[in-house]
């Protein structure tokens, strides 16, 4: 049975893009640990109409591992109970979770290459845990690929979250079949300082990255993947 954690709201922003910045303090208990990349479990206290528990994983970034303070950002997805509930969230509210979870993270021994980090959609909150962890050596880039009508967190937040961290940061705008070819032509020329790849985002666009960098023969050990959701493909997309 998971432990369940508490956590207090001390801060939020909304966004007109309809999704909310949400900087939480532990409560119980009151240390954090926790590997930059990890995800954890909120529990909404709400039911689905099926019985089924309102649970839903969110990534951690902009953890303060000594004041117990940590990030999450939600998308207000209709009909998503949970991410409604966190969108709903106000200054003093208590948030119940579990975890963190995962091992999505970067290995500590490798902390002299450069890093690539490409989010496809909301794939950005893992990467904004794994980039904002630290400074990165130079050459090292985050590529967002996002869907600029439906991008919950301005691109202004993420400069602001990972300006110390990284200094080289591409948005781009255009999430749909041809995503990985929109990353790939950002990052084919970095393949050369044999850098850490790390990925997050729409698992289609995220395994279609994958066999590329396999075709360029790119040491596979270096590529890290998490997907968070899955969309139909094109040709199975029945269109009235």
């Amino acid at each position: 049975m998971a432990t369940t954690h508490r956590a207090r709201v001390i801060r939020v922003d909304h966004f007109v893009q309809g999704g909310v910045l949400l900087r939480l303090q532990m409560e119980e208990p009151t240390r954090f640990p926790h590997i930059a990349g990890q995800y954890i479990i909120v529990n909404s206290e709400l039911s689905y109409p099926n019985g089924k528990a309102g649970k839903r994983a969110y990534s951690l970034f902009g953890v303060e591992q000594e004041s117990a303070i940590f990030h999450l950002a939600a998308e207000r997805i209709k009909g998503g109970l949970v991410s409604q509930y966190l969108c709903e969230r106000q200054v003093g509210d208590q948030v119940l979770f579990s975890g963190p979870w995962g091992k999505f993270h970067a290995p500590a021994e490798d902390e002299s290459r450069p890093l690539v980090a490409v989010a496809f959609a909301t794939g950005i909150t893992a990467l904004l845990g794994i980039v904002g962890q630290r400074s990165w050596p130079d050459h090292s880039q985050l590529i967002w690929v996002r869907d600029e009508n439906a991008a919950f967190i301005p691109e202004s937040c993420v400069f602001d979250l990972l300006s110390s961290s990284i200094k080289r940061l591409d948005i781009v705008d255009g999430f749909d079949a041809d995503a990985d070819h929109r990353a790939w032509l950002r990052l084919e020329d970095q393949l050369v300082r044999e850098p850490l790849i790390y990925c997050a985002g729409e698992g289609g666009a995220v395994d279609r990255l994958e066999a590329r960098l396999k075709e360029h023969g790119f040491p596979m050990e270096a590529f890290f993947k998490e997907s968070f959701f899955r969309l139909p493909p094109p040709d199975a997309i029945d269109v009235k």
